[in-house]
């Protein structure tokens, strides 16, 4: 259901990489029709993983083709619930959970006044906490 598959390279070898992991994904497309299962290619994610002056010096078009699908590299991909960026940082995660955390506040305030102070300052104090 989940698979993930990892190339590491130099610079100078960034098209071997995407003739390689295109190459991949059509085999796992191939396997998975001699199985009566369909690869999903909408789903399909790839990554460049760098500094950000490396991942500056990767050309733009560097797609993988899989059949007739192309897939192109995204910039921030989830997994198990977490985000990550190209460069690793954490900012778009953070920024997420951040979002998240601002939400429930706003919901907890609406449903305040239907709530007794001692809850409301207890769900406050805990949500604050974790």
């Amino acid at each position: 259901d989940d698979m993930q598959g990892i190339r590491h390279s130099k610079l100078s070898n960034v098209r071997d990489v995407t003739d390689g992991l295109g190459a991949c994904v059509t085999s796992v497309n191939k396997w998975c029709a001699s199985k009566r299962l369909q690869l999903n290619t909408k789903k399909t994610e790839v990554m460049w993983f760098g500094s950000a002056t490396n991942l500056r010096k990767i050309p733009a078009n560097e797609d993988i083709l899989v059949g007739s699908d192309i897939i192109s590299p995204s910039t921030v991909v989830r997994d198990l619930g977490v985000f990550f960026d190209s460069e690793l940082n954490m900012k778009s995660h953070i920024s997420r959970i951040v979002c998240t955390c601002f939400y429930h506040l706003r919901r907890l305030r609406t449903v305040r006044s239907l709530l007794g102070q001692e809850i409301t300052a207890r769900l406050v104090s805990a949500f604050v906490l974790s």
